[in-house]
């Protein structure tokens, strides 16, 4: 595990940090939340480090619809949530007991399910917030489709009761920026490409988030630069092409920094097609079943999708360069 990079500190229960300190957007990170006590029990690093097994806390915000930018709010509360789900006035809370396990899912001022707690010994946060979702997920998703309903988790907080400090999973948001006068000439042919990376930005999902940025790379990569270049032979215009490398990123995951610098088309044909690319698409593979709740897929397709979407953006560039050497 790298070490955390100090993005502020404050006398009050609250910080403002500017979005640059949160990394790329779009890209997961972490933020922990360590407070400082008069009797400095701990260093931070101790906080961090701790491997000892103890107990945590794991609290969830529902919504009915998808996290948007703006307050991250970790110490949210029943109040703070919102569900299509009600919950009746003579019930205070639900209690949800599953195999060798138990969590609660309470509800806001109008009944409706709002917020989840659930209860662990883990040896790190990570740790409980993986067990967090292996025991409520499969829950939410069975009433999801019971009721036939969108249930959002918005928010994961991980309270580690010993340290009194929290560990806040989220995406990197994006930065306001202020329009141009004018745009770069929109190329018929790209339409297709900028409406799938869109809906790739739109997506809450990371499975489909990846899925879309790897559609727009299979297709540059494919018969659209294959056919631009046989455009441009046919009217005597030698392309000048450079080559499509994976863009490096502080925060690409450990498992792909490997990979920046390196060939883009190597990248995509020896590690995103196959059986990532085959498990989104097709569900059941000879790798196996995807589990879209499964702690290790949600974390692995996090990554994924970041570092599409890197190459996607970066591939997407390189093309409309070679559009405009044939265009002017």
């Amino acid at each position: 595990m790298e070490k955390p990079t100090l993005v502020g500190t404050s006398s009050i229960p609250s910080i403002s940090l500017a979005p640059d300190a949160l990394g790329t957007p779009g890209a997961p990170v972490i933020l922990h939340v360590v407070p400082q006590f008069l009797d400095r029990r701990v260093s931070d690093d101790q906080v961090l480090q701790d491997t000892s097994l103890r107990p945590f806390v794991v609290s969830a915000r529902l919504s009915k619809a998808p996290l948007t930018g703006g307050d991250i709010k970790s110490g949210f509360s029943s109040a703070d949530g919102d569900g299509y789900l009600i919950i009746p006035p003579s019930v205070a809370k639900l209690r949800i007991d599953v195999p060798g396990a138990s969590f609660h899912i309470e509800k806001n001022g109008i009944g409706e399910i709002s917020f989840v707690e659930f209860k662990c010994a883990a040896s790190n946060p990570v740790d409980a917030r993986v067990k967090f979702i292996d025991t409520v997920y499969p829950a939410l998703d069975h009433l999801a489709y019971i009721h036939n309903v969108a249930i959002f988790v918005a928010m994961i907080s991980v309270f580690d009761v010993t340290h009194q400090s929290r560990h806040i999973e989220l995406i990197a948001p994006f930065r306001a920026q202020a329009l141009s006068n004018s745009m770069s000439v929109l190329q018929n042919e790209m339409k297709p490409i900028y409406a799938m990376y869109r809906e790739a930005k739109n997506a809450n999902s990371d499975f489909y988030r990846f899925l879309c940025c790897y559609k727009i790379m299979e297709g540059l990569f494919g018969k659209m630069r294959a056919e631009l270049f046989t455009r441009a032979k046919a009217v005597g215009v030698e392309l000048v092409r450079h080559q499509d490398i994976v863009p490096d990123d502080p925060n690409l995951v450990p498992e792909h920094k490997p990979y920046a610098g390196k060939s883009m088309k190597d990248f995509f044909d020896t590690v995103l097609a196959g059986k990532y690319r085959n498990a989104v698409a097709h569900f059941k593979t000879d790798d196996g079943v995807l589990h879209v709740g499964a702690p290790t897929d949600i974390y692995l397709y996090s990554g994924l999708a970041f570092v599409t979407d890197l190459c996607a953006r970066s591939l997407i560039k390189s093309h409309e360069e070679l559009l405009t050497q044939l265009t002017y």
